[in-house]
């Protein structure tokens, strides 16, 4: 995440990276400068390692779009999805759509960010730095009921975003076509440069962690709604990527010394489907939810809160949920075996595979008229020789004597 927003609430990391006057965290600031002037370490250069920074995010763990709704649209309290349900919040921070202030909001934190000075990688603008890849408009964003006024908006950021910096590339955020009705014609605004799609098996009823069985739905579910998120980029044309997915280890545990054959086997599975479709240039990448490396969490089980490592897991799940931790090494290796597969494919073609067979089918086609014209052509042409030679024959005339006999015959007649 790319900001913040605060002040201290549950179901949120801590500290804050925006206040509700508008400033930044400066200190918070350093610490993001830093980090990306790790990425130009030789090592990691050599890796092309770059970053994703997302602008906003629809849920409450990191304060969000309700948050500045609460500041800006006069809001009261925010209903968490924790404590009051999905439906209240949704109807909460729907309003982000249409509330002018927030929108404005959103504007002015994103110039801020884009032109901050990284002090410690050459003095460079974040918006000119070579080590972010993207802009990510908003983590999750879904339009609710505001169809319309959702697309008014993403058109809109992403018109202002690239406006202020034409040099990376901008993705939406979305969670995949069965979150947004309009999925593909939002993927095919001018200033959207990628797709995504995320994938959350547990949480959208098709696995339990206590029912091993329920893997195998979760794998024919996870099948179909990529298969339905790829149709629309072949549409489209867009690069897709699988930017979050995400199992819980064996049995629902959070205790990171647990077992991780399911996750495993689920992970092998999803990303064998990706790396087949990115043989077709049709996925770019694909990244897990969510990296934990050797840090593990104070309170295994209990939601986070102030003074806790912060690991993988968002600060409304359980911790240790989705972490992935330096530590498993049955799930490192296969991540490792697709991100190697990966990697050897050539780079994408900027025309994707499939337009060739159009191309070549419409040349074929087009060669074959060709042959046709000429055959009927050549047939014509033969048909006026024939003609012509015809009309140059001389008229019949009758042989002398026929014409001698002939007025005798008459008389005689």
């Amino acid at each position: 995440m790319g900001t913040t927003q605060g002040p201290p609430d549950k179901y949120r990391v801590s500290p804050e990276f925006e206040w509700e006057q508008g400033d930044f965290a400066r200190d918070l600031f350093s610490r993001l400068d830093g980090f990306i002037a790790k990425l130009s370490d030789a090592r990691i250069e050599e890796q092309k390692t770059k970053i994703v920074v997302v602008l906003q995010n629809f849920w409450h763990w990191t304060g969000g779009m309700a948050q500045y709704v609460k500041w800006h649209c006069n809001f009261n309290k925010i209903p968490y999805p924790n404590d009051e349900g999905e439906e209240a919040f949704f109807t909460y921070v729907k309003a982000f759509y249409v509330c002018r202030a927030a929108r404005e909001r959103f504007k002015r934190a994103f110039d801020k960010l884009a032109n901050h000075v990284n002090t410690k990688h050459g003095n460079v603008k974040y918006k000119d730095e070579p080590a972010i890849m993207a802009w990510e408009i908003a983590n999750e964003a879904m339009p609710i009921d505001l169809d319309s006024d959702y697309t008014e908006w993403i058109k809109e950021a992403s018109e202002y975003i690239k406006s202020v910096d034409p040099n990376h590339l901008l993705t939406i955020g979305s969670l995949g076509p069965d979150h947004d009705k309009n999925y593909r014609s939002n993927s095919e605004l001018e200033n959207i440069d990628y797709m995504t799609v995320h994938i959350w098996p547990e949480k959208w009823g098709w696995f339990d962690p206590k029912d091993p069985s329920s893997l195998q739905l979760a794998k024919a579910e996870t099948a179909k709604y990529l298969e339905r998120a790829v149709d629309v980029a072949r549409v489209v044309r867009r690069p897709l990527v699988v930017s979050a997915f995400a199992l819980s280890r064996d049995g629902g545990s959070t205790n990171y010394t647990s077992s991780t054959e399911l996750r495993d086997e689920y992970y092998e599975f999803l990303l064998k489907l990706v790396y087949g479709y990115s043989k077709e240039q049709l996925i770019s990448g694909a990244n897990f939810w969510g990296w934990s490396g050797p840090v593990y969490p104070t309170h295994p089980g209990k939601l986070w809160k102030v003074g806790d490592t912060v690991v993988g897991d968002t600060a409304d799940v359980p911790q240790g949920k989705y972490s992935v931790y330096s530590s498993d090494v049955s799930t490192l290796a296969v991540m490792r075996k697709y991100g190697q597969l990966m990697s050897s494919l050539p780079e994408l073609d900027p025309v994707p595979g499939y337009v060739w067979y159009v191309i070549a089918a419409v040349l074929l086609g087009f060669f074959l008229l060709i042959v046709v014209f000429l055959c009927i052509s050549c047939r014509n042409m033969q048909v006026k020789v024939e003609e012509a030679e015809e009309e140059k024959k001389p008229e019949y005339q009758p042989p002398e004597e026929d014409k001698a006999e002939t007025p005798a015959k008459l008389k005689d007649a």
